[in-house]
């Protein structure tokens, strides 16, 4: 399903994928990064407001090299007891680092930024001589909290942005604490629903699904007013 999946992103401007905590958001948005950045080579800029870049690099790398995270997160942030001992597999680790590398894929942070402007305009007048392809922000949530606009201008202003541009836009989202106790989800539970269907192409509300030891992700799909599934996409 994943390449119905792409195939939905590159024919639409704004997606929204929404998620609980470590519920599948991180690593679809890996697969993007992936697929339309390293694959396609395609022109990708994503703003940090949330985990910071270092920690998207980490899930990259091992996704590209089959190292596991935490081993690549070790790699990266030693202790002191582990300078000298810890080894790593060296060929599809500094492989994939130089594909992340030769890659048109731009992560700013903005977690600990002080900008002298707010940080919509930042975003919406931000130098597109590069012409871009995708922008990615992550989080929505966190935007609103940075911005002194109210939720409908920023959705509206980077509605505009994205049409002006022709990039495609992906915002990253949340879902209500509340659904993680009834354990149930429907698109509503997504943060910002209500505002995000009237600007949306595509909503995905992704969740974990777990069979025996293997885990795949599922999702509830807005389009054309309509929804669909839930459908494994992973």
């Amino acid at each position: 399903m994943l390449e119905y999946f792409f195939n939905d992103i590159l024919e639409n401007n704004f997606i929204v994928i929404a998620s609980r905590p470590l519920n599948g958001k991180v690593e679809l948005t890996v697969h993007i990064l992936y697929e339309l950045g390293i694959r396609q080579k395609k022109k990708i800029r994503m703003f940090h407001l949330d985990n910071p870049s270092d920690f998207y690099i980490e899930k990259l790398t091992s996704f590209m090299s089959g190292i596991p995270s935490n081993e690549i997160h070790q790699y990266f942030h030693p202790c002191m007891y582990q300078r000298n001992h810890f080894k790593i597999k060296e060929k599809p680790f500094i492989k994939a680092l130089e594909e992340i590398g030769n890659s048109n894929i731009e992560m700013i942070d903005l977690k600990f930024a002080s900008l002298s402007e707010d940080i919509l305009d930042y975003f919406i007048n931000y130098d597109e001589s590069d012409d871009i392809h995708f922008l990615i922000i992550d989080t929505f949530d966190s935007l609103i909290k940075n911005s002194n606009y109210k939720k409908e201008e920023i959705l509206k202003a980077l509605k505009q942005y994205s049409k002006k541009y022709h990039i495609t836009m992906i915002i990253l989202s949340n879902v209500e604490r509340k659904s993680e106790i009834k354990k149930a989800q429907t698109l509503k539970t997504m943060y910002h629903y209500d505002s995000f269907k009237k600007y949306a192409d595509m909503m995905f509300l992704i969740s974990r699904v777990r069979e025996s030891e293997n885990i795949s992700f599922s999702a509830l799909i807005y389009k054309n007013k309509k929804i669909k599934g839930p459908i494994t996409i992973i």
